[in-house]
């Protein structure tokens, strides 16, 4: 029995939203998407395969899409790009806090350059432009951006310092992605961190 029974497509952003078959029963579904001997990032990577397969089946070439968007009934699963990014061990040594790429929405401020925004959160503009479909530096307040992110779960000795450092970026972008007014951080916090590519 196939994972998803049917599919959205999202033209203004390329996402493609894939639902879990509801005949799954619960158990079954959790037993084949996350099985003991799998960590978070590779039960991610088994969602994404999973998706990329049904549309190979029931859609065919469909090479526009950005993203995979996983829902259970009414419940986000998971939100996933088109192609896998690299793993824990790959990108920071054997951090188990680290996980797969994701997206946030930035709210253009008033007056707001695109350059000004990702000197601001450690992006590069042509990833912007990527991420966003802009052939354009013109950029408009309460216009929403995707900004590249990780997900990052606060373990003991984190610190807004020690963050920044491991991922490169500076300290404020981290604030802003966030909307931070402190720097104190608690453990098991989830946090976002802009991807600087």
């Amino acid at each position: 029995m196939s994972l998803f029974y049917k599919h959205e497509w999202d033209e203004e952003n390329k996402e493609l939203t894939l639902y879990i078959n509801q005949t799954v029963a619960f158990s079954e579904f959790a037993s084949e998407l996350l099985p003991r001997n799998l960590k978070n990032n590779n039960a991610k990577n088994t969602l994404l395969e999973a998706a990329k397969e049904y549309v190979q089946t029931n859609i065919g070439s469909f090479n526009q899409i950005s993203t995979y968007r996983i829902k259970f009934q009414n419940f986000l699963v998971a939100v996933l790009p088109k192609n896998k990014v690299a793993n824990s061990n790959e990108t920071t040594g054997n951090n188990e806090s680290f996980q797969y790429t994701d997206y946030v929405y930035y709210i253009v401020q008033d007056s707001e350059k695109l350059k000004e925004i990702c000197n601001l959160l450690n992006v590069k503009e042509e990833t912007i432009r990527a991420y966003n479909g802009l052939t354009e530096d013109n950029i408009s307040s309460g216009m929403k951006l995707k900004i590249p992110v990780y997900h990052h779960t606060v373990v003991t000795a984190d610190s807004l310092h020690r963050i920044a450092q491991k991922y490169n970026v500076s300290k404020e972008s981290i604030r802003v992605i966030n909307n931070f007014s402190t720097d104190c951080l608690s453990l098991g916090q989830q946090i976002v961190i802009p991807k600087p590519i």
